[in-house]
């Protein structure tokens, strides 16, 4: 298994210093979506507002980018 970061960019930027390890580009892109979930839970929560740009972009242990997802990507708004 490889190590992927999972890095948040919004309203306040964090970035992942542990990572996490997980089989496939599958996985990845799963964990990027729940963790993008969480970031507009959060953003909920502190501020009142989502903001549906917010995203988590995943690198790997090289530094490269593999995987990009945005707040507004990860939710599903229905009526």
């Amino acid at each position: 298994m490889s190590r992927y970061y999972f890095h948040r960019e919004g309203a306040e930027d964090s970035s992942d210093p542990a990572g996490a390890e997980l089989p496939d580009d599958g996985a990845v892109r799963e964990w990027a979506k729940r963790e993008a979930l969480i970031l507009g839970i959060e953003q909920i929560k502190r501020q009142g507002r989502l903001m549906l740009g917010s995203r988590v972009t995943v690198t790997d242990e090289e530094g490269a980018e593999v995987a990009r997802v945005c707040v507004g990507d990860a939710i599903e708004v229905r009526e």
